[in-house]
């Protein structure tokens, strides 16, 4: 699967299970090395979208709003 496709599943992945942020987290991190970080850029592209797009209701699950900004810096 292409690069995009990993980005996208794993992001519903941790958005139906917060169990799955370590995991994912290093998966981001391994997928932002390799390549010499070519697909770094592409990365943190999507994820600073996606948290652009999360709800900020605090009153709800704030998993992804945590979870995304700790993988934009662990990649950065």
């Amino acid at each position: 699967p292409s690069v995009d496709e990993v980005i996208a599943a794993s992001v519903k992945l941790f958005q139906t299970d917060d169990s799955m942020a370590f995991p994912l987290m290093d998966l981001f991190v391994t997928l932002c090395s390799r390549n010499k970080g070519e697909d770094r850029p592409k990365i943190v592209s999507y994820l600073i979208q996606q948290l652009k797009l999360v709800q900020h209701d605090f009153s709800k699950d704030t998993g992804a709003l945590t979870m995304i900004p700790h993988i934009l810096a662990l990649v950065l």
